[in-house]
């Protein structure tokens, strides 16, 4: 039987009444659970861990206590991660008008350009801007979202290594447009699911000298941002394309752009897989890049971004709900100690933990300064 009375709704709460037996962590109880005989059992402010989701099913079968009031934990920034959202939409929208406007024009002009420009440089204007990333999923334009991010990803690393603002520009204009010669690629052949056939593979392949013949109609343009649209597929075991290009010939800007495009796309969400855990691509792009890319820019990556987690809220393979409070940087991939938000235990997920990160869900209440001043 039923002894909880469901609590009424209240402007900016969010309770419900849920079935004791579909409890998952995060949330707290919301009201005191008592017996039939009023004898409390659990107090109001109880955070749903493993240990309570275990008595409340055994209060569910000894007492028939079949739901319980909750309320969900709020240790997220939603504020912020809602502000930060807005932007990220924005900018996406911005994005793929420019990239039609290239399709109209078929070239590119300095107005399409600096508009871009302003527009990744508004968006990008934001702490703790890799996690935020993370918890995205634009599925109707990822391709304009994809080089958003990237360029994202690059402008922390300029920052990271204290790079002038004018590099820090040509690489976040190279993130920005390195996949532009897909708009000359079928969408059929881009949105799909499965694997590729031989056909739709060769036809992807070629987006790489589409994008330089595009980006070449611009004078002004340097010649890092052309060549990294033309190599950034390039692998150092002859496995990349376009074919014919010697690995030693790459720009330092064609290799950051090629490891952000692979971390990136790694921690993602797409139609046809889902997202992995960034440190473990942080793993993945290391043990890649001593066989096929550049240790060097793999290892400016790692560094660069890998403490940009800091503060974020993210949720393990087991369910529980923590805030990444430091990573240690003892080995060449960080790694993250987590503490759970319901008590004072943390836990350190190196790389032979059987714990891991299920995803990120946001930066942690009280850093309201996460979000700087964005320009119109």
């Amino acid at each position: 039987m039923n002894i909880l009375k469901k609590q009424k709704n209240k402007v900016g709460s969010e309770f419900a009444t849920l079935d004791v037996f579909d409890l998952k962590m995060g949330y707290i109880l919301a009201q005191d659970l008592v017996d039939s005989s009023g004898v409390l059992l659990l107090s109001a402010g109880t955070a749903v861990n493993a240990r309570v989701i275990e008595l409340l099913k055994y209060y569910g079968k000894e007492y028939g206590i079949v739901r319980a009031s909750l309320r969900r934990q709020h240790i997220v920034d939603e504020e912020l991660l809602d502000t930060f959202s807005r932007h990220y939409i924005h900018a996406v929208d911005n994005v793929n008008s420019t990239f039609s406007d290239i399709l109209g024009c078929g070239a590119i002009n300095p107005k399409i350009v600096m508009e871009l420009m302003q527009n990744v440089v508004s968006y990008c204007k934001v702490h703790h801007i890799v996690p935020l990333i993370n918890c995205m999923n634009n599925m109707a334009h990822y391709t304009q979202a994809h080089c958003l991010n990237v360029s994202a990803l690059l402008m922390v690393i300029g920052y990271a290594q204290g790079y002038d603002r004018k590099h820090i520009e040509n690489l976040m204009l190279a993130g920005a447009l390195h996949d532009i010669g897909k708009v000359h690629i079928n969408e059929k052949t881009l949105m799909a699911t499965g694997k590729l056939t031989d056909e739709q593979f060769t036809q992807i392949k070629r987006h790489t000298e589409y994008g330089y013949t595009i980006l070449s109609s611009y004078a002004d343009l340097c010649d890092d941002i052309r060549l990294a649209a033309l190599q950034h597929h390039v692998k150092r075991n002859q496995m990349g394309y376009p074919l014919g290009i010697d690995y030693g010939e790459l720009t330092e800007c064609s290799k950051l752009v090629a490891v952000c495009d692979i971390f990136e796309a790694l921690t993602a969400e797409r139609p046809y897989k889902k997202r992995m855990c960034p440190f473990e691509a942080f793993r993945e792009i290391y043990a890649e890049a001593m066989l096929k890319a550049d240790i060097d820019s793999a290892l400016l990556l790692i560094r660069s971004l890998q403490n940009d987690y800091e503060g974020s809220v993210v949720e393990l393979t087991d369910g529980r709900i923590g805030t990444i409070v430091s990573v240690m940087n003892d080995t060449t991939v960080g790694t993250p100690v987590v503490q759970f938000y319901d008590s004072s235990d943390a836990v350190m997920l190196n790389q032979s933990s059987l714990l891991g990160i299920k995803k990120v869900l946001g930066v942690m209440r009280g850093r309201a300064d996460a979000l700087t001043a964005v320009p119109a």
